[in-house]
């Protein structure tokens, strides 16, 4: 198997198996968890049972549409007229107040796994141009790079493949066609 084909396979897999974990990553923007999760890190976030949360607890939730927020839980406030509604206040650890509003159990996404720092950077950087040219590119080397050997590796006679159709005046030769 080739190192590309591997890499590919690894890749698949470990995506297969985050999505089977229903898990997902998010990118630290400027930071209210700050100094657990420093601006800039890409945080891995597991599903969880909102039910299962308690005080002290670190979150990742929706505020709106566009928003993902990942704070501290303070506090877990059961609804006066629904019990099986739960909310959750919670606070920054950057910040010196709890948040405004509470946290419809609705709205957790889960709680985080673990971080890479800075690479929410590079996944900033390289979902807008000229970052997304300049990962293609990146990309396409590497991929050159993973094939080349392979195309002009020598056959079993020590030449490379093509040689023995140029000696034999064949048209197609130097097309690299790999011999079976």
């Amino acid at each position: 198997m080739s190192s590309a084909a591997f890499w590919w396979r690894s890749w698949c897999c470990w995506r297969c198996f985050s999505s089977a974990q229903g898990s997902l990553v998010c990118r630290c923007t400027p930071c209210s968890p700050a100094p657990t999760y420093h601006t800039g890190s890409l945080i891995y976030v597991k599903k969880v049972d909102p039910y299962t949360i308690r005080d002290g607890q670190v979150i990742t939730f929706m505020l709106d549409e566009n928003t993902i927020a990942t704070h501290r839980v303070v506090g877990v406030v059961p609804d006066e007229e629904d019990s099986t509604v739960v909310r959750f206040r919670t606070k920054g650890d950057a910040n010196e107040t709890e948040d405004g509003g509470l946290v419809h159990y609705k709205n957790v996404i889960g709680t985080p796994v673990f971080t890479i720092p800075y690479l929410g950077f590079v996944a900033n950087y390289i979902q807008h141009p000229p970052g997304m040219y300049v990962a293609i590119s990146a990309g396409a080397v590497l991929l050159m790079l993973t094939f080349l050997p392979d195309i002009f590796a020598p056959d079993s006679k020590g030449e490379t493949v093509g040689e023995d159709e140029k000696k034999r005046g064949n048209p197609a030769a130097g097309r690299h066609v790999r011999k079976r």
